[in-house]
């Protein structure tokens, strides 16, 4: 890792060389390409020269998502134009511009992954050489942005995921090798990412004012890490940054370079990122949110007359919400807003759970940590519950639902069952038993994923559910969200799912079968 303050772009290709990193090959860079803050296209030319000078042919882009979709931009050719980038380095050298996004293929990676069967950019999957180029910029609902929120642009969007879970999932199995970050003139305030911030100034010539620093490492992560301290922010005040340290681990090295953080730096107040973030639970309010703030891009169409109403109201309302009297306009909006939408989210919980959104995730953990035998112990484990339940009295069809159950330690074991006029070989051959969780009522998404051999039945398995009961969810009820492991058994005459829950955010421990 190196930090590299008073930097003239020109010199980067030194910084690039002591750092060792082996490139060559086909080179893509992803660079933050977005209006109103991307990269210093005289850093871009910096990166592509040292890259062409170690033997590489270079491909410059980004993926054009929803959020430079919604601000009224219609191809990555030109925001690279608008950015500065031409194709040619002042020295001469050749780049290509392109949109990772035009040609993608099925994610290589586990199907434990958020990226399971996701779209990948080809070039960045088969590329000799990954390279993110990301800009320092504060950022409303994650306090600060750079690698990270750069790297999202390496695969389109997934459906229901968390741009957290895409983040580590790219970090961890489609990793950059090289990580420079653009921090010669930080976007800053509360939302320097969407509104150009007063600390960030455009390069001239040989000089500029502002901070003038350049990170470079091998590790996207690290950078990220370091950017933090240089902004004086907390690194997991990111929830891109914080998730992937809590699932990969906090990054080692060392670090060369001043590391005291910039002064005057502007940044969003905690209240407002609060208020955002109740706002963002909201897929679409979050869309709306980003593409209000701010405005209008250079370069960009005209956007949706709502969103070109929304923006007189929203920007100044950003724009003011960097100290704590400031952010009062804001959070009160905010604040507004997201009650109204938690409200209706909560009664639809109960009144119309058809327009619950569904939700994709990984796994949330390493199933082979557990031995195979914690998997095979499972029948022996429920053996006595399954005679507590044996001995209770049969369940009476019509006037109790097929339900029998008693208190055992404090805990409820109870059976249900119901008579279904199948023969038993037609039904097992259509429901399969190993997916009965996902066929539950008021499951709203997860993953399973096999573990072992084939033909072991073993399995383990992410689950989320509405709040349970669902009146809780007009309350503020969280959602379940547990991750099991699983055994799955086929005889003759019955087959059986059983379970137990291993990990649950809400710390839940427990134990469950499933015939």
């Amino acid at each position: 890792m190196i930090v590299v303050r008073g930097v003239q772009p020109a010199s980067i290709g030194q910084t690039l060389r002591d750092l060792e990193v082996t490139v060559g090959g086909h080179a893509v860079v992803l660079a933050r390409l977005g209006q109103p803050a991307p990269v210093s296209p005289l850093l871009v030319d910096a990166v592509v020269d040292a890259l062409v000078e170690a033997g590489c042919d270079v491909t410059v882009g980004m993926t054009l998502g929803s959020d430079e979709r919604d601000r009224g931009h219609r191809s990555v050719s030109a925001l690279a134009h608008t950015a500065g980038l031409s194709g040619r380095t002042q020295r001469g050298r050749r780049y290509l511009v392109a949109d990772l996004g035009e040609d993608t293929i099925a994610a290589p990676v586990p199907a434990s992954s958020v990226l399971a069967q996701a779209q990948i950019s080809r070039l960045w999957v088969e590329a000799d050489t990954r390279v993110v180029l990301g800009r320092a910029v504060t950022d409303l609902t994650d306090t600060y942005a750079a690698e990270l929120a750069t790297l999202l642009g390496a695969a389109r969007e997934v459906a229901g995921a968390q741009d957290a879970d895409v983040a580590t999932g790219l970090l961890r199995y489609l990793p950059p090798v090289l990580a420079v970050v653009d921090a010669l003139a930080v976007s800053d305030g509360a939302d320097g990412a969407r509104i150009l911030g007063p600390a960030a100034v455009a390069w001239s010539g040989e000089h500029t004012v502002g901070s003038g620093t350049v990170v470079v490492a091998r590790d996207a992560l690290h950078a990220d890490c370091v950017v933090a301290a240089l902004l004086g922010v907390d690194r997991a005040s990111s929830r891109l940054i914080g998730l992937a340290i809590d699932t990969m681990g906090a990054p080692t090295g060392r670090v060369e370079g001043d590391l005291t953080p910039f002064q005057g730096i502007r940044r969003p107040h905690p209240l407002a990122t609060a208020a955002a973030r109740r706002v963002g639970a909201d897929a679409r309010l979050a869309r709306v949110l980003r593409a209000a703030t701010g405005g209008p891009d250079e370069g960009a169409h005209p956007v949706d007359s709502v969103l070109a109403s929304l923006r007189p109201l929203i920007t100044p309302a950003v724009t003011a919400a960097t100290d704590p009297v400031g952010q009062t306009g804001l959070v009160a909006l905010l604040g507004a807003v997201s009650a109204v939408s938690e409200g209706i989210h909560g009664w639809l919980g109960g009144l119309d759970k058809s327009r619950i959104d569904r939700v994709v995730v990984p796994l949330g953990f390493d199933a082979d940590e557990h031995l195979d035998d914690e998997y095979d112990r499972l029948p022996a484990f429920f053996a006595p519950f399954d005679a507590i339940v044996e001995s209770l009295p049969e369940a009476v069809p019509g006037v109790d639902a097929g339900m029998r159950w008693c208190l055992v330690d404090g805990a409820t074991v109870f059976e249900v069952s119901r008579v279904i006029a199948a023969g038993f070989d037609d039904f097992v051959a259509r429901v399969d038993v190993a997916g009965g969780i996902s066929l539950m009522a008021d499951y709203i998404g997860g993953r399973r994923v096999a573990v072992g051999h084939e033909g072991s039945g073993r399995q383990a398995e992410r689950n989320l559910y509405l709040p349970q009961p669902n009146y809780l969810a007009a309350w503020g009820g969280r959602q379940i969200d547990v991750c099991k492991i699983e055994l799955v058994e086929r005889g003759p005459d019955e087959h059986r799912l059983l379970w137990r829950t291993v990990k649950s955010p809400k710390g839940v421990r427990s134990t469950t079968t499933e015939r």
